[in-house]
Protein backbone atom coordinates (compact mmCIF):
# COMPACT_ATOMS: atom_id res chain seq x y z
CA UNK A 1 0.00 0.00 0.00
CA UNK A 2 1.35 3.33 -0.93
CA UNK A 3 2.15 6.39 1.13
CA UNK A 4 0.58 9.55 0.12
CA UNK A 5 1.84 13.24 1.95
CA UNK A 6 -0.41 15.78 1.94
CA UNK A 7 1.30 19.17 1.49
CA UNK A 8 1.30 21.40 4.83
CA UNK A 9 1.81 24.77 3.67
CA UNK A 10 3.97 27.39 4.79
CA UNK A 11 5.07 26.92 8.34
CA UNK A 12 6.45 30.87 8.34
CA UNK A 13 3.92 33.19 10.49
CA UNK A 14 2.16 35.78 7.97
CA UNK A 15 3.40 38.32 10.70
CA UNK A 16 3.94 39.04 14.55
CA UNK A 17 1.24 38.30 16.67
CA UNK A 18 -1.08 41.33 17.38
CA UNK A 19 -1.18 43.41 20.90
CA UNK A 20 -3.46 42.08 23.09
CA UNK A 21 -2.87 44.46 26.07
CA UNK A 22 -4.94 47.68 25.80
CA UNK A 23 -3.64 51.31 27.35
CA UNK A 24 -5.33 52.55 30.48
CA UNK A 25 -7.12 55.48 27.65
CA UNK A 26 -8.32 52.78 25.27
CA UNK A 27 -9.87 50.64 28.80
CA UNK A 28 -11.19 54.56 29.74
CA UNK A 29 -10.54 57.51 27.36
CA UNK A 30 -9.70 60.00 29.57
CA UNK A 31 -9.21 63.92 28.54
CA UNK A 32 -6.63 66.24 29.89
CA UNK A 33 -7.35 69.24 31.80
CA UNK A 34 -4.09 71.15 31.51
CA UNK A 35 -5.62 74.92 31.92
CA UNK A 36 -8.32 77.00 33.79
CA UNK A 37 -10.91 78.02 33.73
CA UNK A 38 -12.17 74.39 32.31
CA UNK A 39 -15.96 73.77 31.28
CA UNK A 40 -17.16 69.93 31.35
CA UNK A 41 -20.47 69.57 28.87
CA UNK A 42 -19.87 65.59 28.20
CA UNK A 43 -19.75 62.44 30.48
CA UNK A 44 -16.88 60.63 30.70
CA UNK A 45 -13.90 60.74 32.25
CA UNK A 46 -11.23 63.61 33.29
CA UNK A 47 -7.55 64.42 35.08
CA UNK A 48 -5.44 67.65 35.68
CA UNK A 49 -2.33 67.55 34.27
CA UNK A 50 -0.45 69.83 36.62
CA UNK A 51 -1.01 72.46 39.29
CA UNK A 52 -2.90 74.89 37.98
CA UNK A 53 -3.98 78.85 38.49
CA UNK A 54 -7.41 80.45 37.90
CA UNK A 55 -8.80 84.60 38.52
CA UNK A 56 -12.34 83.00 38.17
CA UNK A 57 -14.06 79.44 38.72
CA UNK A 58 -11.83 76.35 38.14
CA UNK A 59 -13.20 73.64 36.72
CA UNK A 60 -17.31 73.75 36.05
CA UNK A 61 -19.47 70.90 35.61
CA UNK A 62 -23.19 71.51 33.52
CA UNK A 63 -23.40 67.76 32.85
CA UNK A 64 -23.74 64.18 34.60
CA UNK A 65 -21.47 61.10 34.76
CA UNK A 66 -18.32 62.42 34.99
CA UNK A 67 -15.20 61.59 37.29
CA UNK A 68 -12.56 64.42 37.54
CA UNK A 69 -9.57 63.18 39.00
CA UNK A 70 -7.15 65.88 40.04
CA UNK A 71 -3.78 63.07 40.37
CA UNK A 72 -2.82 64.59 43.56
CA UNK A 73 -1.81 68.20 41.96
CA UNK A 74 -3.51 71.66 42.77
CA UNK A 75 -6.52 74.41 41.50
CA UNK A 76 -5.77 78.07 43.23
CA UNK A 77 -7.54 81.34 42.67
CA UNK A 78 -6.88 84.59 43.42
CA UNK A 79 -9.82 84.83 46.00
CA UNK A 80 -12.54 86.86 43.87
CA UNK A 81 -15.61 86.98 45.41
CA UNK A 82 -17.59 84.63 43.48
CA UNK A 83 -15.13 81.98 41.96
CA UNK A 84 -15.62 78.30 42.49
CA UNK A 85 -12.12 75.91 42.26
CA UNK A 86 -14.79 73.42 41.23
CA UNK A 87 -18.18 74.22 40.41
CA UNK A 88 -21.10 71.47 39.83
CA UNK A 89 -23.86 73.79 37.66
CA UNK A 90 -26.73 72.11 38.38
CA UNK A 91 -30.38 73.21 38.59
CA UNK A 92 -33.73 72.11 39.47
CA UNK A 93 -34.60 71.41 35.49
CA UNK A 94 -31.20 70.17 35.53
CA UNK A 95 -30.21 68.57 38.45
CA UNK A 96 -26.44 66.23 38.03
CA UNK A 97 -25.94 63.16 38.88
CA UNK A 98 -23.31 60.45 39.03
CA UNK A 99 -19.94 62.84 39.65
CA UNK A 100 -16.66 61.49 41.30
CA UNK A 101 -14.12 64.37 42.09
CA UNK A 102 -11.11 63.11 43.76
CA UNK A 103 -7.23 63.10 44.40
CA UNK A 104 -6.28 66.80 44.78
CA UNK A 105 -6.15 69.79 46.43
CA UNK A 106 -8.04 73.37 45.81
CA UNK A 107 -7.28 76.49 47.66
CA UNK A 108 -7.69 80.46 47.28
CA UNK A 109 -11.31 80.51 45.93
CA UNK A 110 -14.31 81.58 47.33
CA UNK A 111 -15.74 78.28 48.40
CA UNK A 112 -13.56 75.12 47.21
CA UNK A 113 -16.38 73.24 45.71
CA UNK A 114 -19.96 74.70 45.00
CA UNK A 115 -22.41 72.26 44.02
CA UNK A 116 -25.85 73.26 43.31
CA UNK A 117 -28.42 70.48 42.86
CA UNK A 118 -25.97 67.57 42.80
CA UNK A 119 -27.27 63.71 43.40
CA UNK A 120 -26.06 61.00 44.07
CA UNK A 121 -22.11 61.95 43.66
CA UNK A 122 -18.68 61.46 45.89
CA UNK A 123 -16.36 64.23 46.88
CA UNK A 124 -13.23 62.25 47.98
CA UNK A 125 -9.50 62.22 49.23
CA UNK A 126 -8.93 65.88 48.27
CA UNK A 127 -7.36 68.65 50.14
CA UNK A 128 -9.50 71.44 50.33
CA UNK A 129 -7.35 74.57 52.47
CA UNK A 130 -7.90 78.82 52.70
CA UNK A 131 -10.54 79.52 50.81
CA UNK A 132 -11.91 82.84 51.75
CA UNK A 133 -15.74 81.05 52.19
CA UNK A 134 -16.44 77.92 52.72
CA UNK A 135 -14.76 74.68 51.57
CA UNK A 136 -17.46 72.41 50.56
CA UNK A 137 -20.40 73.58 49.47
CA UNK A 138 -23.97 71.87 48.85
CA UNK A 139 -27.29 73.19 47.87
CA UNK A 140 -30.46 71.72 46.44
CA UNK A 141 -33.87 71.60 47.52
CA UNK A 142 -36.70 69.14 47.59
CA UNK A 143 -34.63 66.43 47.62
CA UNK A 144 -32.18 67.25 44.76
CA UNK A 145 -29.46 67.41 46.58
CA UNK A 146 -29.36 64.26 47.81
CA UNK A 147 -27.63 60.47 48.16
CA UNK A 148 -24.07 62.37 48.27
CA UNK A 149 -21.04 61.18 50.31
CA UNK A 150 -17.90 63.65 51.15
CA UNK A 151 -15.10 61.33 51.95
CA UNK A 152 -11.38 60.86 53.89
CA UNK A 153 -11.20 64.75 52.74
CA UNK A 154 -9.22 67.21 54.63
CA UNK A 155 -10.94 70.96 55.03
CA UNK A 156 -8.91 73.44 56.81
CA UNK A 157 -8.67 76.99 57.57
CA UNK A 158 -11.41 78.09 55.65
CA UNK A 159 -13.27 81.45 56.64
CA UNK A 160 -16.48 80.70 57.03
CA UNK A 161 -16.74 76.67 57.62
CA UNK A 162 -15.30 73.68 56.47
CA UNK A 163 -18.70 71.92 54.98
CA UNK A 164 -22.23 72.90 54.78
CA UNK A 165 -25.06 71.10 53.88
CA UNK A 166 -27.75 73.57 52.97
CA UNK A 167 -30.89 72.24 51.81
CA UNK A 168 -29.37 68.91 51.08
CA UNK A 169 -30.72 65.88 52.35
CA UNK A 170 -29.77 62.15 52.86
CA UNK A 171 -26.28 63.36 52.30
CA UNK A 172 -23.44 60.93 54.28
CA UNK A 173 -20.05 62.84 55.68
CA UNK A 174 -17.75 60.56 57.27
CA UNK A 175 -14.01 60.25 58.20
CA UNK A 176 -13.08 63.89 57.54
CA UNK A 177 -10.77 65.96 58.85
CA UNK A 178 -12.40 69.47 59.32
CA UNK A 179 -10.29 72.03 60.90
CA UNK A 180 -9.12 75.70 61.32
CA UNK A 181 -12.26 77.55 60.71
CA UNK A 182 -13.74 80.16 62.14
CA UNK A 183 -17.39 78.53 61.92
CA UNK A 184 -16.64 75.28 61.03
CA UNK A 185 -19.81 73.03 60.89
CA UNK A 186 -21.98 70.96 58.89
CA UNK A 187 -24.81 72.69 57.58
CA UNK A 188 -27.00 75.04 59.44
CA UNK A 189 -29.42 73.90 62.15
CA UNK A 190 -32.63 73.28 60.24
CA UNK A 191 -31.13 71.80 57.23
CA UNK A 192 -28.74 68.98 58.36
CA UNK A 193 -32.06 66.67 59.59
CA UNK A 194 -31.55 63.82 57.43
CA UNK A 195 -27.89 63.61 56.80
CA UNK A 196 -25.62 60.46 57.86
CA UNK A 197 -22.90 62.50 60.00
CA UNK A 198 -19.93 60.47 61.76
CA UNK A 199 -19.10 63.89 64.14
CA UNK A 200 -16.43 61.04 66.19
CA UNK A 201 -14.60 60.90 62.86
CA UNK A 202 -15.28 64.09 61.67
CA UNK A 203 -14.41 67.09 63.01
CA UNK A 204 -11.17 68.18 64.81
CA UNK A 205 -9.83 71.17 66.79
CA UNK A 206 -11.57 73.86 68.81
CA UNK A 207 -13.69 75.79 66.60
CA UNK A 208 -15.62 73.11 65.16
CA UNK A 209 -18.53 72.33 66.71
CA UNK A 210 -20.91 70.05 64.68
CA UNK A 211 -24.53 71.90 64.81
CA UNK A 212 -26.96 69.56 64.20
CA UNK A 213 -30.06 70.40 64.98
CA UNK A 214 -31.75 67.42 64.94
CA UNK A 215 -35.58 67.64 66.02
Amino acid sequence: MGTHVMGQGSLTPPGAPGETMKTLAQVEPRTPISSLPYTITESGSYYVTGNLSSTTHGIVIETSGVTVDLMGFSLTGDGSSGDYGIYVDGSTNAVIENLVIKGGRISGFYYGLSCMYMNNSRIEQMVVSDNTDDGVYLYGRNGQCDGNTIRENTISKNTTKGIRLYHADGNRVEANNVWGTTRGRVGNPDDVKYQQLHPEKHLHGEWNQLRLGLR
